[in-house]
């Protein structure tokens, strides 16, 4: 999971994110860059619970998925006046996570993650904080296996007319 630290300024596009492995609580800093234009909407955390991880697309009767359990951390950011797609928004991200070590889990976009099904098996922060579009989103889950524990990040972009939805957990 990651928790993310909030800026200093609210206006801030860095993010300076802690990861969090399950019990006991030890982690590594990360940063993550965000497009200018981006406002923290919400933010969840750390908590202790735990967060359903989606491993596969809907297959027709469920979302394959794992619970990660831990220090749980959710934040949601709007990018205002985006022109920028889904995939380029989440491209920089994804990398950033493989770059710290993380291992790819699940990668798919709208219908190919199962649409409508498998947006409603995510975690996600309530609209109109965290937005969702069926049709044009964007989902990363990765995972990194370190002492003390297992970690998980997962990303969630969307898109409305105007804006960029991103939520990280």
């Amino acid at each position: 999971m990651i928790r993310v630290t909030p800026p200093r300024c609210l206006m801030s596009r860095r993010l300076a994110a802690v990861l969090l492995a399950c019990w006991p609580v030890a982690g590594a800093a990360l940063d993550l860059t965000l497009p200018p234009g981006a406002d923290r909407l919400a933010a969840t955390g750390p908590v202790a619970g735990d967060l359903t991880v989606p491993t596969a697309a809907f297959d027709g009767s469920t979302v394959p998925a794992v619970t990660a359990e831990g220090r749980v951390s959710q934040s949601a950011w709007r990018i205002r006046d985006s022109a920028a797609t889904t995939s380029e928004l989440i491209a920089p991200l994804k990398r950033a996570l493989l770059d710290a070590g993380y291992t790819a889990v699940f990668d798919c976009a709208s219908d190919a993650c199962g649409g409508f099904d498998f947006r409603y098996a995510l975690d996600v922060i309530a609209e109109p904080d965290m937005h969702v579009d069926l049709g044009d989103f964007r989902y990363f889950a990765a995972r990194r296996d370190a002492a003390p524990g297992r970690t998980y990040a997962v990303l969630l972009v969307s898109r409305s007319s105007l804006n960029a939805f991103v939520q990280i957990s």
